[in-house]
């Protein structure tokens, strides 16, 4: 079991790699389609996953439920927000997507 000082190591190390072959390659670019999509997803079900929880906190297994059923994982996740971080203009569009997403949940009726 990794520690989450050891998967923070982890991520900030694939950041990294992400980052210096990003740059190597001719600089940023606008994500992957499939990435930015994957990533609004899965962020998008952890943050609902929350919601409906008692107190509003995701438990380890329930996160660990949403990953996996985005087939994405925490480091992934992560990476995606090493890389594009500093492009303000990326991430503004990808956090109105997420906001967006979720109104709209919210403005459907529960489910059963």
């Amino acid at each position: 079991m990794t520690t989450t000082a050891s998967r923070s190591a982890l991520a900030a190390a694939l950041a990294f790699c992400l980052g210096a072959t990003t740059v190597a390659c001719g600089g940023l670019s606008e994500p992957e389609p499939r990435d930015r999509e994957l990533f609004v997803a899965t962020y998008v079900d952890l943050r609902e996953a929350a919601l409906a929880s008692p107190d509003g906190k995701l438990t380890e297994a329930a996160r660990a439920a949403v990953l996996e059923r985005n087939g994405v994982s925490e480091v992934e996740l992560l990476a995606f927000v090493e890389t594009w971080s500093q492009d303000l203009d990326v991430m503004r569009v990808v956090w109105e997507e997420i906001e967006e997403r979720l109104d709209v949940e919210r403005e459907q009726p529960p489910r059963r």
